[in-house]
């Protein structure tokens, strides 16, 4: 035995799953007798000649089942690495109680091993290559129509799991050449993960893209094929989508809803990628064709029109016309209102908590703070009772904001804690980004400037790398010179701030390059730079106020006024302008600001 086990060894260099195998081959083959663990070999072993691989090994013993055994053992190995015995007795037509004669002699034999949950019995096999080699022994074609039958098992057997497990029947209709069917059910199965694993459900939807290129009938596929698109642009902007992506996706989109004259859903496309477009393009063209958008949906009262209306919100939101975009918000929960309960996959998510989530932002930054935290109070529960992270962050990102204004640290800390817990839990360049800006605000804040500096440091690096979350690239900026003042290094301080400007004009982000010009005539008050070079970035962030409707900043506007009224050495003038900014602090409700300034 010494002899043979050092032979056994050599051979399966050192491999533990070889070893076992070498020796379950020669039990089987009764070259050695005994029981495991105590066996000892007869006279004929010494002329055995192990076999060269795993592989080998494997088959062999395959080789040596009785037929009905090894019939289940490949029928299993169709099923995949875990199967249950109800698909296996379908799909094998055995009887009961062979089936389970043979299934106890493969568990014995160590080809598989039995698991019992709940009262249902599966299987699995005990190495990825037992079932490798199990499969191969097949004849292809025999392999294809089990792959076949074990999808048409799956379809007609699965009830309220269906979708859940919509992507192995996709797998088993595609293994078994059943294209167009595969397609279908990789769509479900993209539908069933949705926003809540966005980088799965865009590998499933680039596969159906792809399944069927070129298909131009029957209908139904050309939908799935429309779909794969629209959805791919959906999600999109989770991920960050190339442009050169995004552009070839809504042209073979766009393409086929002409060609089908659905001009509901060439609405929904221009929706879905004018959303990717605006992370790093124009908020005027993300306006334009928003508008475009609904003029194609006509003046029905219909769940489409109620998605891209606040779409259209959004957008005004982007630009800045902050008047446009509550109008609109205005309309679209009033049509959601009429409409009912609106199926989230016509945008990829819930509409209800995000338009109400970006009704509470619009209401921040045009100064009703006290309404905006009386109707997050109703959006959290709603947001949080959502699969997609990126609706459950939405209130979160809102919520630090109006802190923000408040000087409230505490409610601030609050939510930045749960947009930290959402990226923990999600792995999504989305919700990382917006979650790292969010802790930072509130670090700014709480007055935790080098910690807020970092956060903003690693979320743009985070979101330029990505291409996702790039719509906030200005208020990362913005926040990044507010750190660094605070810091005391003005200079790093004016080159964020100016990045900021420039990005912002380029974007068309009207009140974000508001908030730039306001940070930037502090930078450059704080760096010594001549009077009239702060002064006339102060003058265009308070024109920017004016026509952006942003009443959020008009206290920031006066508290500069006095800052530089101050260094000018009128003291006159930096008393009046600080306590016009007291006023305008509490109209807003923020009395913690008022109590700083007026001490």
């Amino acid at each position: 035995m010494a002899a043979l086990g050092e032979k056994v060894l050599a051979r399966a260099g050192g491999n533990p799953f070889f070893i076992e195998e070498l020796v379950q081959s020669m039990a089987q083959r009764g070259r050695l007798v005994g029981r495991r663990g105590a066996y000892e070999a007869d006279e004929r072993v010494t002329a055995v000649e192990l076999p060269p691989t795993i592989q080998a090994v494997l088959s062999s013993r395959i080789d040596r089942l009785q037929e009905s055994d090894r019939h289940v053992l490949q029928a299993a190995a169709v099923i995949g690495r875990e199967f249950s015995g109800m698909v296996l007795a379908r799909l094998t037509g055995a009887a009961d109680e062979p089936l389970r004669g043979s299934l106890a002699r493969l568990v014995a034999d160590g080809f598989v091993v039995e698991h019992s949950t709940d009262g249902e019995t599966t299987y699995t096999f005990r190495h990825p290559l037992t079932q490798e080699v199990a499969y191969h022994s097949q004849l292809s074609e025999r392999r294809r129509r089990a792959h076949q039958e074990v999808a048409r098992i799956l379809e007609g057997s699965l009830g309220s799991r269906r979708n859940e497990l919509a992507g192995l029947t996709a797998f088993h209709h595609e293994a078994g050449g059943q294209t167009h069917s595969a397609a279908k059910f990789w769509a479900r199965a993209a539908l069933w993960i949705g926003s809540s694993n966005p980088s799965q459900a865009i590998e499933y939807w680039r596969h159906v893209r792809e399944l069927l290129r070129g298909v131009e009938r029957p209908p139904d596929l050309v939908r799935w094929r429309m779909m794969a698109c629209g959805q791919l642009l959906t999600l999109g902007w989770r991920r960050g989508m190339p442009p050169a992506d995004a552009a070839d996706a809504f042209e073979e989109a766009a393409g086929l809803a002409q060609m089908s004259g659905d001009v509901y859903a060439h609405a929904l496309l221009l929706a879905a990628y004018g959303r990717v477009l605006v992370t790093r393009g124009s908020a005027e063209e993300f306006v334009a064709r928003m508008e475009a958008a609904r003029a194609l949906t006509g003046s029905a009262d219909s769940p489409i029109r109620v998605c891209i209306t606040g779409a259209l919100s959004q957008a005004h939101l982007n630009r800045g016309d902050l008047a446009a975009a509550l109008a609109a918000n205005d309309e679209a929960v009033e049509g959601l209102r009429r409409a009912g309960a609106i199926d989230p996959r016509l945008i990829g998510f819930n509409l209800e908590p995000w338009l109400l989530g970006m009704r509470a932002e619009l209401l921040v930054y045009m100064g009703y703070l006290d309404e905006a935290a009386a109707l997050l109070e109703t959006v959290v529960p709603l947001a949080t009772a959502e699969r997609d992270p990126t609706v459950q962050l939405f209130p979160r990102i809102v919520g630090v904001e109006l802190a923000a204004v408040r000087g409230d640290a505490d409610m601030a800390a609050g939510h930045a804690d749960a947009a930290r817990d959402l990226a923990v839990r999600h792995e999504t360049s989305y919700v990382q980004v917006y979650a790292a800006a969010t802790r930072a605000l509130a670090c700014l804040v709480a007055g935790r400037w080098e910690e807020a500096v970092g956060l903003v440091s690693h979320a743009l690096v985070q979101a330029r790398a990505t291409g996702s979350g790039l719509e906030h690239e200005v208020r990362l900026l913005v926040y990044l010179a507010y750190g660094y003042l605070r810091l005391s290094h003005p200079a790093p301080a004016t080159a964020a701030a100016e990045e900021a400007v420039a990005i912002a004009v380029e974007r068309g982000r009207r009140m974000a390059e508001g908030q730039a010009w306001l940070v930037l005539a502090e930078a450059r008050l704080a760096s010594g730079a001549s009077m009239s070079y702060a002064l006339e970035a102060l003058e265009r962030a308070e024109m920017l106020v004016r026509q952006t409707g942003a009443a959020v900043l008009e206290p920031y506007v006066a508290v500069l006024r006095s800052r530089l009224a101050d260094a000018a050495g009128d003291q006159a003038a930096a008393a009046e302008w600080l306590r016009e900014a007291a006023q305008r602090f509490s109209r807003l409700g923020a009395r913690r600001y008022v109590e700083c300034l007026l001490g």
